[in-house]
């Protein structure tokens, strides 16, 4: 992604090459920026918490 944008793709281009919306290249350009390339792998959707027993 980065080295698209250094080549001045816009992110039009980059969506349709990658088949991504514009939310989940800013969210996959935030992680890379700070977690690196093990932010870009996938994460689990389970919440931490579960429903309470009754």
């Amino acid at each position: 992604m980065e080295a698209l944008r250094k080549y001045r793709v816009g992110w039009p281009e980059i969506q349709e090459l990658l088949g991504i919306s514009r939310a989940t290249y800013y969210r996959w350009r935030k992680r890379l920026k700070e977690e690196g390339l093990a932010g870009l792998k996938p994460r689990s959707r389970r919440p931490l918490w579960g429903p309470y027993p009754k």
